[in-house]
């Protein structure tokens, strides 16, 4: 029996329910030109691949020359040609291009799973290690967490701050990610889709509480 995300072969039911738990955390990528989604990056490699070969081939060198070109350092703002993005430093202009492009050179050692970035994946060993070096200072607060913006999030539910609000009915959060998903009610987007019965979510954890009664799949159980 193989695995429909990414060909993985297993001789039990068992085993593949087990394998296919672990793709439930994560987060889907979604195709920078049809907008179709993927929780397996293999799948939207092969994807990109067999869809937008030609496409993708041109990005990638288009976005390679315009990191190589980038200037080092420049005070007026630099617009980015594939988001309304501006920069003042070329520096961070080409740290950004980075976001466009599909290559991910930085690979866990212990799970395999492949990141952008060398910061993305640093956050992403703690979670391997146990690490969580960043503590709460509230009194009578003892949650420490794996990097410094998820300590800032806690913060604010101290508080009473709520500063991201959405642009349509005004509606405050503490947190983007919390705003990203409110957009969906608005947009009526489901990113979450069910690889066994098709079935579309709005969140990720309706997607597993999916899985888990519907299909017998739960993530715990990996």
């Amino acid at each position: 029996m193989a695995c429909s995300r990414c060909n993985q072969k297993y001789a039990t039911k068992k085993g593949l329910r087990l394998h296919l738990s672990r793709h439930l955390q994560q987060d889907p990528d979604t195709c920078t030109y049809c907008s179709e989604t993927f929780l397996s990056t293999i799948q939207y490699r092969n994807h990109l691949r067999e869809k937008h070969g030609d496409d993708v081939k041109i990005s990638e060198k288009k976005i390679k020359g315009k990191c190589e070109k980038a200037p080092k350092s420049q005070k007026l703002p630099i617009a980015c040609e594939f988001c309304p993005k501006t920069f003042t430093l070329g520096s961070l202009y080409r740290k950004h291009l980075v976001s466009h492009s599909d290559k991910r050179d930085y690979i866990c050692d212990t799970c395999g799973k492949a990141f952008k970035k060398l910061a993305p994946l640093i956050r992403h060993i703690k979670i391997h290690t146990g690490e969580r070096p960043y503590k709460c200072t509230f009194p009578d607060c003892d949650r420490a967490y794996r990097d410094m913006n998820s300590l800032k999030l806690h913060g604010l539910c101290h508080t009473d701050e709520k500063p991201f609000s959405c642009e349509h009915c005004g509606k405050c959060f503490r947190d983007r990610s919390y705003l990203k998903i409110h957009y969906r009610s608005h947009t009526g987007e489901s990113p979450y889709k069910c690889e066994i019965c098709g079935k579309e979510t709005k969140q990720r954890q309706n997607l597993k509480s999916h899985m888990k009664h519907f299909h017998k799949i739960n993530e715990t159980s990996n």
